[in-house]
């Protein structure tokens, strides 16, 4: 395991989105067997809708959603670096996938790891 204090973006924010997996996973069971009677349907109509909105089911699809934004910075990173050596025009910014995962590494800047050099 990588020492959080050594984290890439990438590495801290990819250890972020496996931490949410691991907790839908281990829900996921207890999830199924409540879902049509379980001790959440006696919640306001609001706390329902957060339950809802935490299925398991949503949260590793979530989880897959944000692990191919990441590949995908990746590569218009890796684009954005060849583009800037034709560019023609230096003052046009190129976009960058570094800022895409800035964006999403916000919500855990309260974590350990979190390095304010990263925060847009």
């Amino acid at each position: 395991m990588t020492d959080v204090t050594t984290m890439t973006l990438t590495e801290f924010y990819l250890a972020r989105i496996a931490e949410r997996e691991a907790v839908a996973r281990a829900a996921e069971q207890t999830w199924e067997s409540d879902r049509d009677g379980g001790w959440w349907i006696g919640c306001e109509d609001e706390t329902q809708a957060h339950f809802a909105l935490n299925d398991p089911t949503r949260v590793l699809a979530e989880c897959a959603a944000q692990r191919a934004i990441v590949a995908l910075a990746a590569t218009i990173t890796d684009m954005a670096g060849e583009i800037r050596g034709e560019w023609p025009h230096p003052h046009v910014a190129v976009i960058d996938g570094d800022l895409i995962l800035r964006a999403l590494a916000l919500p855990y800047a309260d974590r350990e790891g979190y390095d304010e050099a990263w925060r847009l």
